[in-house]
């Protein structure tokens, strides 16, 4: 039998390169999974769809399932004041133009993925998401996997 014995390391008692160097493994930690689901499922609430998308192409397929009334009262009920595709639904309310509105929700919502992206990489969210699940680290700042020591 052999007794092998690794020293590991929180993230934050890496060095400066090692830290930099976890944070570039795991950079699609937070969106190696259908992180626009909630993007897609509030769209859906609101009677519109988001039929697929593409961040560095700047494009994103969208389209309405309801009348744009429906739509527009829908997210009168259920979104912020704050938020813009409030303030294009009520814009709709008073000039009733359907393209510009469809237009300005298209726009909303592939910000609200690209903004989501952007918060999911950033050094911040990875971090916190290694500190959450208490991820520990070799001295060269690669991940740990326990799998591979426990089977």
């Amino acid at each position: 039998m052999k007794t092998i014995e690794i020293n590991l390391y929180e993230f934050d008692e890496l060095g400066e390169e090692e830290q930099k160097r976890a944070l570039r493994e795991l950079s699609d930690i937070n969106t190696d999974f259908d992180w626009w689901e909630f993007v897609y499922e509030d769209a859906e609430q609101i009677g519109c769809e988001i039929k697929g998308f593409d961040l560095w192409g700047k494009t994103i397929g969208f389209g309405f399932k309801q009348d744009p009334e429906t739509i527009a009262e829908n997210i009168i009920k259920s979104h912020g004041k704050d938020c813009d595709t409030y303030k294009a639904a009520k814009a709709f309310k008073k000039e009733q133009n359907g393209s510009q509105f469809k237009f300005q929700l298209k726009e909303c919502y592939f910000k609200m993925l690209e903004n989501d992206y952007a918060h999911r990489t950033s050094k911040e969210a990875i971090i916190e998401t290694i500190e959450c699940n208490d991820y520990e680290f070799a001295k060269d700042g690669t991940l740990y996997h326990y799998h591979l020591w426990t089977t």
